[in-house]
């Protein structure tokens, strides 16, 4: 294809699943989605914790020009913390805190200003997941970085999501990335030795590579189906 051609296409943008501090995976997947200079880079949130390269994640993200990010439920977890909202907080965000050493401050504040949500032309971005029938502006925060299924019976939010835009997500392990009429699912459980997925947008081609070790145990709550949050 000749340069012309080349710069008459569109801009893409890449929407990544959890990447939990798994900077070499991350680099493994921007290698195989051959990005070009003007496409954009989108994560779903919980850049951080549990994985063994935080800080690199994070220096990736503020640095890398065309590239954004919703809060996930750790780094919301985390900026509870720092907020002084919480004065309890599991070990592995203390691994967080002193791998991000004289430079915690400046990354809190780079956490403090990410948004709930991303809108693009052609979906919505947030972490976890929605209250149907509820408009955006109007969600609950803790929700939207938390929730997984509506009470009382635990069904997952997304089967009720009639919105015009399709939502992609992440927060909920799978083996495989979700992909419904109106919904895509990317968190396949990186840190846990799954995989790191992308969609890649607007063709909506899917993207995965698998992890290079295991760097953590999952917890039984990020795999069940009827639970109404966690």
């Amino acid at each position: 294809m000749d340069q012309q051609k080349e710069s008459q296409r569109a801009p893409r943008t890449l929407v990544v699943g959890d990447v939990h501090g798994c900077y070499a995976e991350l680099m493994d997947l921007l290698d195989k989605a051959a990005l070009r200079g003007d496409d954009r880079i989108v994560f779903v949130g919980d850049l951080i914790n549990r994985g063994p390269h935080n800080r690199k994640v994070l220096e990736f993200v503020q640095a890398t020009r065309q590239t954004g990010t919703v809060i996930g439920n750790h780094e919301f977890n985390l900026l509870r913390y720092y907020q002084g909202h919480t004065h309890t907080l599991k070990s592995s965000y203390h691994k967080v805190i002193n791998e991000l050493g004289a430079d915690y401050r400046r990354h809190m504040d780079f956490i403090a200003k990410l948004p709930l949500t991303i809108e693009l032309d052609e979906a919505v971005v947030l972490h976890a997941g929605l209250r149907p029938g509820v408009s955006l502006d109007h969600q609950d925060p803790w929700e939207v970085v938390n929730l997984r299924g509506l009470p009382p019976t635990g069904r997952p939010w997304y089967e009720f999501y009639t919105g015009k835009k399709p939502i992609i997500f992440g927060h909920w392990v799978r083996q495989h990335p979700l992909v419904l009429k109106n919904v895509i699912g990317l968190d396949t459980g990186c840190v846990y030795g799954g995989k790191l997925s992308a969609v890649l947008l607007p063709s909506y081609n899917l993207i995965s590579i698998p992890a290079r070790r295991i760097y953590a145990h999952k917890p039984a709550k990020c795999v069940q189906k009827n639970k109404a949050e966690v």
